[in-house]
């Protein structure tokens, strides 16, 4: 597709929504819901991938693959606009999407999906449902495998007991969160162990570790590294 149609996607959908080729729409619509997400307008990016899930389900197109990453998308943007239940929905109607004859979600993917869901849970106070979520990405993940999403998962662990204030047993999984993200040299899952046990040690009262541990993921945290998962559901 020629890079020319970019300034013009949100035009081609309406006008294809409205034609007798609504199929046609689809990709114009995708295209115009990541634009708005690029640019921080993620209103606007929810609306055209709404429209996308409702013109699939009018056409029959089945297409897992793309309903995953649709609704994905769909679920993290509703977290940063603060709607809890819908984007815990979106998970897990993506978790539920049964596998196509070419496609099927990988554990790492569907582990993901999970802990936004427990993201999402914690932050409105509904631990029991967040249990659950956080439970099933522990079950996704090898704990034997040096991978980013374990350590990622460590980390909502983390959180988890953090939130139910149990800090000691926070503090345990943020170490062992850091653990693997070193082993991997991940700036990124470093960075949010830290982060998280900064939270724990000053809610033991250890101060000082605690000021360590934050100036340790200072130094991490230029401006091309993203770590706001790691601070919103504290805010």
């Amino acid at each position: 597709r020629s890079e020319g149609l970019t300034p013009h996607v949100e035009a081609l959908a309406f006008h294809y929504e409205l034609s007798d080729r609504r199929d046609r729409a689809l990709d114009y619509l995708i295209q115009a819901g990541q634009k708005a997400a690029s640019i921080y307008a993620f209103e606007v990016a929810v609306n055209y991938f709404d429209r996308v899930l409702t013109l699939m389900d009018e056409q029959d197109v089945a297409d897992p693959a793309r309903r995953w990453m649709i609704l994905e998308s769909l679920g993290w943007w509703e977290i940063i606009l603060a709607n809890t239940p819908q984007s815990v929905r979106c998970f897990e109607q993506a978790l539920a999407l049964p596998p196509g004859k070419d496609w099927q979600p990988a554990s790492r993917d569907r582990a993901r999906l999970h802990r936004g869901a427990v993201m999402a849970l914690i932050t409105v106070g509904k631990a029991a449902e967040a249990e659950i979520h956080l439970l099933a990405a522990l079950a996704e993940v090898d704990e034997h495998e040096e991978s980013a999403e374990y350590a990622h998962v460590l980390y909502n662990v983390a959180q988890f007991h953090w939130h139910q204030g149990e800090f000691r047993e926070a503090f345990d999984a943020a170490q062992k969160s850091l653990a693997v993200a070193e082993r991997l040299n991940d700036p990124s899952a470093i960075a949010r162990a830290f982060e998280m046990l900064a939270l724990a040690c000053h809610s033991l009262g250890e101060w000082q570790q605690g000021l360590s541990f934050e100036k340790q993921r200072s130094l991490l945290t230029g401006p091309g590294l993203d770590v706001t998962e790691a601070f919103d559901v504290h805010l």
